[in-house]
């Protein structure tokens, strides 16, 4: 019967309604949207989706996603909870406040596992809710069978929404029922069409999916339907396939209606099973009693044999790693702060000296472990990460080993996870032995700070020792004294009895030096002979010449080197902080300048620092510079004193006698020059001009007939010293041509 649908939208819904719902191939044509800001998981979601076909979009957090969403609305979506800045709540919440996105099934992906945190997720609109770390197939399964239902709903609803639109035609249709019976008997044939072509619809799905079907009717025992895709799997064709070959692969009473752990409920089991090339697979089958037109068991087979090839793959990796981090000879910890525990590997325990099962893995055998001096700086690390003024950090602190003593370690923490509130909820870090590193800087300290030879402080290490009592002296007007000590002739005993002899005799000073000061003074060596003491906080002038006598008096006491008996006497130099100066360069100078005035008196005594003594040094200076000058511009002149041979009272020769033309002004006594010639070396080129001045002299007089005689030249100790004295006098006598014997 032919009859008017009524309107133009009723026949569009009808020829919908016609072709049926395509469930063919979800996978192909599923979007799928993964949000999580852990990469590893989106790698691993990623590859675990896209080899199952279906299409796959990333994103890495909420904002992300919800951009993602708005160009594109996805057939699924699975949803991490634990996200920087948006978690997966308030994403999940704004998805279902907006009509376009509000139908999307949402699973959640989260390591919470408490049954307020399920409860919330599902109250909020989530389908779902998967634990990590998650099973794969179970992963597979439930992701699957949401988009089912989700496209089921999906087309129910359209369903119903053209179901109302064809009832309004209907109710038109049944006005003119008289003319419209043929056309509904025609409609009734299309509908056993649509039922016929759904059903090779559903077929076709699942012979071409790589999942194995087989339903098994109840009552009958028998193989109501077998996908294809078991050749796959077992290697068999389905028609090949009877109750016997698949019960035994399978290994269960195939047809036993009390299946062990199935009951209506969808249950998975995992089994191995020989294919028929003899290969070995691993398979994931799932068992559901159902019922359609009759009592079913369907059996669904998956072959997982890849995913448990990378599961030993990581399970190697995973071992590989462990005795790689066992080989490093790290220690390490991981907190979980919300529970209050730690883990500690063996190394922990093991460079340690502990046996592994020694200490309880909780926080407080950290802290018990630590030195008392370290651990609020410990626990100031852990507060600066609470407050996310950090996310990791590296100190330097002791642990106790068993043998009671503390070594130095080298931790190293990082916050891996924090809470909705930014808190910490877990710490993993590192422990590092560098005692022996830690041994070398102080050697190098050592050597940096303190004298070799005899263990005292050094130059460097004084100076900072007077500039630390100098700032303090600044604050609390403390007064304080340097003694600056020589010791009288100790290059005689060094050059007499060699230098072991010598170098032993600094170190028992040094000891003898030592056990005079007081505890808070300081005793340094600033090279070859010369000490240092620091007097600190001294109540007056007479503490400093009390102990200043007290080391003349013990360096005094003759001492047995080596089968000899020494004596040794000082000079002391003593200056007063503030009196003398203020600064440790003007304090050590004066000191210095001190120290030769005691050595002038004749050694073994001391002397304070006096404005005299500055003037005294000033002039010196003065006197040395003008005496370089004098040598440059040769302002040294010979006089030649006349030798009487007092038997014949006739000469018997010259002496050369050197005087000082200063800038030509007149000539200074030898008596106030040659003292600091000597001192300051520049007796070696003066006396190289009086050596070639004379040579040249007699020559000019041998030569004139006026002399023939001898001349006597006045020669420093320190010119004697010289290895080529001999060999330079003898070129002088060379150039000028003169007879060595004159």
């Amino acid at each position: 019967m032919n009859f008017d649908t009524g309107s133009s939208k009723a026949r569009t819904v009808l020829e919908q309604n016609e072709k049926g719902p395509d469930f063919s191939k979800i996978a192909d044509f599923s979007d799928v949207l993964i949000v999580d800001d852990n990469i590893n998981n989106l790698k691993l979601l990623r590859s675990l989706l896209a080899e199952q076909g279906y299409r796959v979009r990333l994103a890495t957090n909420g904002e992300m996603a919800l951009s993602s969403v708005t160009s594109n609305i996805p057939d699924l979506i699975l949803l991490d909870i634990t996200m920087p800045d948006m978690d997966g709540y308030e994403v999940c919440e704004r998805l279902k406040n907006n009509q376009s996105t509000q139908d999307v099934p949402i699973i959640f992906l989260s390591a919470l596992k408490e049954q307020f945190d399920i409860v919330r997720g599902l109250a909020m609109g989530a389908v779902d809710f998967v634990t990590k770390p998650f099973k794969a197939e179970v992963l597979l399964a439930r992701v699957n069978t949401h988009l089912t239902i989700n496209k089921l709903q999906n087309t129910l609803k359209s369903n119903n929404e053209n179901l109302e639109i064809i009832v309004e035609a209907r109710t038109q249709e049944i006005q003119k029922a008289n003319t419209s019976l043929k056309h509904e008997i025609k409609q009734h044939f299309q509908t056993q069409h649509k039922l016929s072509a759904s059903e090779k619809l559903h077929r076709l799905t699942l012979a071409n999916i790589d999942d194995t079907v087989i339903l098994i009717a109840n009552q009958k025992d028998e193989f109501t339907y077998i996908s294809p895709s078991i050749e796959k799997i077992f290697g068999y064709k389905p028609d090949k396939i009877d109750k016997n070959i698949f019960s035994n692969l399978l290994n269960i009473a195939l047809f036993n209606k009390s299946i062990p752990r199935v009951n209506n409920d969808l249950q998975f089991f995992e089994t191995k099973i020989s294919h028929k090339d003899g290969k070995q697979h691993t398979l994931i089958v799932s068992v559901k009693h159902a019922f359609i037109h009759e009592k079913v068991t369907i059996y669904t087979c998956r072959d997982i044999s890849h995913l448990k090839l990378a599961q030993e793959q990581l399970a190697k990796s995973e071992s590989r790693l462990s005795h790689a981090l066992d080989a490093s000879n790290e220690g390490l910890w991981d907190w979980n702060v919300e529970e209050n525990k730690i883990y500690f590997n063996d190394t922990f325990f093991m460079m340690l000296g502990y046996d592994t099962d020694t200490w309880p893995h909780t926080v407080d055998t950290l802290f018990n472990l630590l030195h008392p001096d370290d651990v609020e700086l410990y626990k100031k690390q852990f507060e600066r990460c609470t407050k996310k003024k950090i996310s990791e950090f590296k100190i330097k602190c002791r642990l106790k080993n068993k043998a009671g003593n503390y070594c130095w370690i080298l931790s190293k923490g990082k916050v891996v996870k924090r809470d909705d509130k930014i808190k910490p909820i877990r710490i993993v870090g590192t422990h590092t032995d560098i005692s022996s590193e830690k041994e070398h800087e102080e050697t190098l300290t050592r050597l940096a700070s303190y004298d070799v030879l005899t263990g005292l402080p050094n130059r460097n290490y004084f100076r900072d020792i007077v500039y630390g009592a100098i700032s303090r002296g600044k604050r609390n007007t403390q007064n304080h004294a340097i003694l600056f000590i020589d010791l009288d002739r100790f290059k005689n005993i060094n050059d007499s009895l060699g230098h072991s002899v010598g170098d032993r005799l600094l170190q028992l000073v040094a000891t003898r030096l030592t056990e005079v000061i007081r505890g808070n003074d300081t005793v340094a060596r600033l090279g070859g002979d010369e000490f240092t003491i620091f007097l600190d906080n001294i109540a007056d002038t007479l503490k400093a010449a009390e102990i200043s006598t007290r080391i003349i008096d013990v360096l005094s006491t003759p001492l047995f080197l080596h089968g000899h008996e020494v004596v040794i006497s000082p000079s002391i130099g003593v200056v007063i902080y503030p009196d003398h100066g203020t600064s440790h360069e003007e304090l050590l100078k004066k000191a210095d300048t001190a120290m030769y005035r005691a050595k002038d008196a004749g050694g073994n005594t001391f002397r304070f620092f006096t404005d005299k003594m500055n003037d005294d040094v000033q002039k010196r200076i003065q006197l040395e510079e003008s005496l370089r000058q004098g040598l440059v511009n040769d302002e040294f002149i010979l006089h030649y004193q006349p030798k009487f041979d007092a038997s014949t009272h006739n000469i018997a020769g010259m002496e050369a006698l050197v005087r000082w033309n200063k800038n030509g002004n007149g000539l200074v006594s030898p008596a106030e020059f040659i003292p600091t010639v000597e001192e300051t070396g520049l007796i070696l080129p003066l006396g190289d001009q009086i050596i070639r001045k004379a040579i040249q002299q007699t020559k000019q007089w041998t030569d004139s007939n006026l002399f023939k005689d001898k001349v006597a030249i006045n020669i420093s100790p320190q010119q004697f010293r010289q290895a080529n004295f001999l060999e330079n006098i003898k070129i002088v006598l060379d150039e000028s041509g003169l007879s060595p014997e004159h």
